[in-house]
């Protein structure tokens, strides 16, 4: 029987909060976390007080406690704060800040990849091309995680932003030596691993071969108990109207313009919509009386959103996967998605696909949900998130990727 290899995970962010190195700590096959800021309980400033802090905390995991992590620490808190400024810049600044610093780390302590066999190297795309040919260079097998549709996504929302420019709002494309960077770390990995067919279909259109691509969905769990059955009207009034949930960045690629257009199409029937998260759409027209903007919330506060709502709506027009509508179902809410994420909705049974992000599809659905509280209530039963997107998920999927690299 082989023996399960070592890994080595480089994440820059607290992404899925943490779930690959996670899973491979349980497994005990992680080696090394590479990551940007790590705030383990020797940080005093942990228990600080207030929300200044809030963030920073949040960039750890009880279950890497054990795990040997090597993190940027203050020189992370420094870089942006002497990098405020939003954009494309500073991302690939960053990126490339991240990489450099690791690789300096790694080429000075070689005790972190000595003493046994060639491993795995892991890490997300767009901060991974330096690190990867580091790794590939000295035998390792190269993995790389990529983290949306690449390219593909970025001509629909350039399209959609054509057509929709007031809604446009900051959205500008990536500069070519961005995407340049990134065909170089698809060539220098080994197998890249997606989190949705979706995401997999748009990487061949880029010419990646299917073969060197694996699909590994997210993974989600529960925090805290799950709310008790919701209790739905017999008919939605007035008084008691369906109540439509978006939660997320309130932008084009997400298709919050479609559904602002069909808010307006429907304020003539009992339905409300409520956004939470950063608005990134122009707002210059004024919505109806329907829609209530909440902007960015705390944990609690999206809780209690997910609590209050009747249905979800996720019009994307394009994502890696979107674990939104996890979330949601984790809630109880029944989701409205389109096919252009990852696969989690079954028709009528859990929520509802739309043929396309448009306000027309999107309208005329909501027209026959309000007209038949039954059927978001039949659906509402059945929301629950599968298995298949659990923790023990994860952990197998790894363990078999990692048979099929040999």
């Amino acid at each position: 029987m082989r023996q399960p290899a070592r890994w080595i995970c480089a994440q820059l962010g607290s992404r899925e909060h943490y779930a690959i190195p996670r899973a491979l700590q349980s497994e005990g096959r992680l080696e090394w976390l590479l990551t940007d800021f790590w705030a383990s309980p020797r940080w005093l400033w942990r228990a600080a007080a207030g929300s200044r802090f809030a963030a920073a905390r949040e960039r750890w995991h009880a279950e890497l406690s054990g795990a040997r992590v090597h993190d940027l620490g203050l020189a992370r808190l420094f870089f942006d704060a002497s990098n405020r400024r939003p954009g494309w810049e500073t991302t690939i600044r960053r990126n490339d800040w991240f990489q450099r610093r690791h690789l300096a780390w790694l080429r000075a302590n070689e005790k972190v990849i000595a003493g046994g066999p060639p491993g795995v190297f892991f890490a997300y795309s767009y901060a991974a091309r330096e690190l990867l040919r580091f790794f590939k260079g000295i035998g390792w097998k190269t993995v790389l995680g990529q983290i949306d549709p690449g390219p593909t996504e970025e001509a629909i929302v350039a399209q959609e932003a054509k057509r929709f420019p007031e809604s446009a709002g900051a959205w500008r494309p990536a500069p070519s030596d961005y995407w340049d960077a990134w065909r170089e770390e698809l060539a220098l990995a080994d197998r890249i691993v997606v989190n949705s067919e979706w995401s997999k279909v748009c990487l061949q259109g880029n010419g990646v071969h299917e073969a060197k691509m694996a699909v590994i969905p997210l993974a989600f769990e529960q925090s805290g108990v799950r709310a008790a059955a919701r209790e739905l009207p017999k008919s939605f009034t007035t008084e008691r109207p369906l109540r439509v949930l978006f939660l997320g960045q309130v932008n084009l690629r997400k298709g919050a313009h479609h559904l602002l257009t069909a808010a307006r199409q429907l304020e003539d029937l009992p339905v409300e919509f409520h956004f939470v998260g950063p608005v990134e759409v122009s707002r210059d027209e004024p919505p109806g009386a329907n829609v209530h903007w909440h902007g960015p919330v705390s944990r609690e506060a999206t809780a209690r959103s997910y609590a209050l709502a009747d249905v979800f709506a996720l019009p994307t027009l394009s994502d890696g996967f979107a674990l939104t509508q996890l979330e949601a179902l984790s809630h109880g809410l029944p989701v409205i998605a389109t096919e252009n994420c990852g696969k989690v909705v079954e028709h009528d049974r859990n929520g509802w696909i739309l043929p396309a992000p448009a306000a027309e599809g999107i309208g005329r659905l909501i027209r026959e949900l309000v007209a038949s509280p039954e059927r978001v209530a039949a659906c509402s039963a059945r929301a629950a998130v599968p298995a298949r997107f659990s923790m023990d998920s994860l952990r197998r999927n790894l363990v078999e990727f990692e048979e099929s690299i040999g």
